[in-house]
């Protein structure tokens, strides 16, 4: 299942980027990209159920963000199915 999560500002360095991405791997979520103010990232469906008991695991709506991560994360989404064009 792949994440998007929103990191918070005071988050939003070089220094407090690698330790989200620590804090992310000890969650069971496996970091795949990150930007200035994000990271997207993949868990199994037995983690995320874990970490966001009770949730849809379609929901397009923002996730609880679990106590685990809210050091430095702002909010957290599944991230969308794309569609190619080919």
């Amino acid at each position: 299942m792949r994440l998007q999560l929103l990191l918070k500002r005071e988050s939003r360095n070089p220094a407090a980027i690698q330790a989200a991405h620590e804090t992310l791997k000890a969650a069971g979520i496996t970091p795949t990209a990150s930007g200035a103010a994000t990271i997207s990232g993949e868990v199994s469906p037995e983690a995320f159920r874990t970490l966001f008991p009770g949730a849809s695991e379609t929901s397009s709506d923002a996730l609880p963000v679990p106590k685990a991560l809210a050091q430095h994360v702002e909010s957290v989404t599944l991230a969308p199915q794309h569609l190619r064009f080919e």
